[in-house]
């Protein structure tokens, strides 16, 4: 008989409120009403809390890609020609390049090497390193962390990979 693994639990303290980075600003002012964007405006919001500012700040490199971007045009242009209200095409050209000064934007932002500090990662993050430090070695075991959203998921991945957390492997 195998004795599954205990859990284990780990606390962490949460960030007063989240908050709305600087990249955040800037496509809010170009992108901020287009209804395509919005879950992605509302989830960079809450990583500031759950993540981290960093996190936050990743997750528009990771979820706008040329691929959305194309898509986000496409909508545009299918609104604009079933829209009841005839407008110019210079409104739909208007909205075009205020979409792709949001890819320029979020391609172009200098995104700096994550580190182990608070003013990148959120308690909650810092503590799941450790406790994946602490009790799992990627060479022998497999581990499964749960997270409520997929985009966080995604984000772990990715932040696991980035050099210098000293995550190897996992």
């Amino acid at each position: 008989v195998i004795q599954p693994p205990e859990d284990t639990m780990a606390h962490y303290f949460v960030r007063g409120n989240s908050f709305e980075t600087q990249l955040w600003k800037k496509l809010s002012a170009l992108v901020g009403n287009n209804p395509i964007l919005r879950k992605i405006f509302i989830y960079a919001e809450q990583c500031t809390k759950e993540l981290g500012p960093w996190c936050a700040d990743r997750v528009w490199q990771i979820c706008l890609t040329e691929d959305v971007i194309q898509k986000v045009l496409a909508r545009l242009e299918k609104e604009f020609t079933e829209s009841e209200e005839k407008l110019p095409v210079s409104h739909l050209n208007d909205q075009r390049s205020v979409v792709l000064e949001a890819y320029r934007t979020v391609s172009e932002h200098p995104l700096c090497a994550v580190k182990r500090h608070p003013q990148y990662l959120s308690n909650k993050v810092e503590v799941l390193m450790n406790v994946l430090n602490e009790n799992f070695d990627p060479a022998t075991g497999k581990c499964i962390v749960f997270v409520e959203q997929r985009w966080t998921a995604i984000l772990l991945e990715d932040l696991f990979k980035q050099p210098g957390l000293g995550l190897d492997g996992i």
